[in-house]
């Protein structure tokens, strides 16, 4: 009987708050002043906008800035929280377009939602005149995508020239083997190939639509790339130390990048997010393959 009870009381709770959450025509094209990120890449462009100090929760993947860790979470990336979100009485709620199974739901709840696009450094740089329509600060927007805009030019006519070498960029393995073992790469497709492409290199994943494809020992030595990059977050970097994650290349002197020393660890926590920082990204990869530009980008 208790446990019916409070079933019951819950139920009536979550009832009432969804009622309450409602939003009328007129106040969902009010200025957003409580919002909620339901993904890592939007949470940066919201902060990257200026308006960390209206986001009232995000979802538990995300890590950037900082100050999002003291922040209520709301869900995963496809199983969000209604209950959670609702409690929080959002302005809006904004998500990329892949998570669009979860947005008929979050619509019967009243809910303002805005999905953009990440898929490429064009559709990032897009999101944020997006987001900041919507949130009311279209000037600084528009001012970000410029100076994005600016660097990405930049970093195109300082690679134009330059010899492109084969880039295979992992973004995990197994860390925890002394052997190199379910090494995943990128940069088949989205940004992470657009990434490769502006820092003046050639992705050595030339074939398949995968984006994410776990290679093996053969598949390795078959694409032997002219560099490799492994991004790696700063906790694991710290734990084991850049020695200890490049040592597993070494059993492949095979391999053009390993034979020529040109494995490098790329510490990031941000590197895998489509979000703004894919220009920083870009620059810090340009100055591995090409350490003469290092000085011209270290000096931003």
């Amino acid at each position: 009987m208790v446990v019916v009870i409070a079933v019951l009381f819950v139920g009536s709770w979550v009832a009432q708050a969804l009622l309450a959450v409602r939003q009328s025509p007129a106040e969902q094209q009010t200025v957003p002043q409580r919002i909620i990120c339901l993904a890592p890449s939007v949470t940066e462009t919201v902060f990257a906008l200026g308006l960390g100090e209206r986001v009232v929760g995000v979802s538990r993947f995300c890590k950037y800035p900082a100050e999002v860790q003291r922040l209520p979470k709301v869900g995963g990336y496809f199983d969000p929280n209604f209950e959670a979100i609702v409690a929080l009485r959002p302005q809006l709620v904004i998500l990329l377009e892949e998570q669009r199974n979860s947005m008929p739901a979050l619509d019967k709840l009243g809910l303002r939602l805005l999905a953009v696009r990440h898929t490429d450094t064009a559709s990032i740089l897009e999101s944020l005149e997006t987001i900041g329509a919507a949130c009311g600060t279209p000037a600084q927007a528009a001012q970000i995508k410029s100076t994005l805009e600016q660097r990405i030019h930049r970093l195109r006519q300082q690679t134009a020239r330059l010899v492109r070498p084969t880039v295979l960029l992992v973004v995990d393995r197994n860390y925890f083997s002394h052997k190199l073992e379910d090494v995943q790469a990128g940069g088949t497709t989205g940004h992470l190939a657009e990434v490769i492409n502006l820092a003046g290199g050639r992705s050595a994943l030339n074939e398949g639509r995968v984006p994410y494809p776990i290679l093996s020992r053969e598949s390795l030595l078959r694409l032997d790339p002219d560099v490799i990059v492994e991004l790696a977050p700063e906790s694991l970097a710290a734990s084991l130390g850049i020695n200890t994650l490049t040592a597993p290349w070494q059993e492949l002197r095979e391999l053009s990048a390993v034979r020529n020393g040109r494995v490098h660890v790329l510490v990031d926590d941000r590197a895998m997010l489509p979000g703004p920082n894919f220009i920083a990204l870009a620059e810090r990869l340009a100055s591995l393959l090409h350490p003469e530009l290092s000085n011209t980008n270290d000096k931003r």
